[in-house]
């Protein structure tokens, strides 16, 4: 019997324990944005917007987040000049990344 056949279980023969899956494929949901929904940035965010060096939309975005403490899709749309729904998208990357998370400034 061959380590390819159907009816060997390698992780067993070897002992090795269960696959666990990944954390950051469980953050990965489908979250809808609005035009007027506020974003701050994380710590980590902040740390990676004081060393970030490249150039384009996403430096531009954190950015503007560092310097205006908060940021909406709309106002990124007015203050960069990029499109709504890219600033959906790149909202949703960072978010996704971890370096900003959704205020809940003004609620209440």
């Amino acid at each position: 019997m061959g380590i390819f056949d159907e009816d060997v279980d390698l992780g067993k023969q070897l002992n090795l324990p269960p696959r666990v899956p990944l954390l950051h494929n469980r953050a990965r949901q489908s979250i809808t944005i609005g035009q007027h929904t506020r974003f701050i940035l994380t710590p980590i965010g902040k740390q990676k917007a004081d060393n970030f060096t490249a150039s384009g939309a996403k430096y531009d975005v954190m950015s503007h987040m560092v310097a205006e403490g908060s940021a909406s899709p709309a106002e990124l749309e007015d203050e960069l000049s990029i499109s709504l729904n890219k600033s959906k998208a790149i909202l949703r990357h960072l978010l996704n990344a971890g370096y900003v998370k959704m205020s809940v400034e003004g609620i209440g």
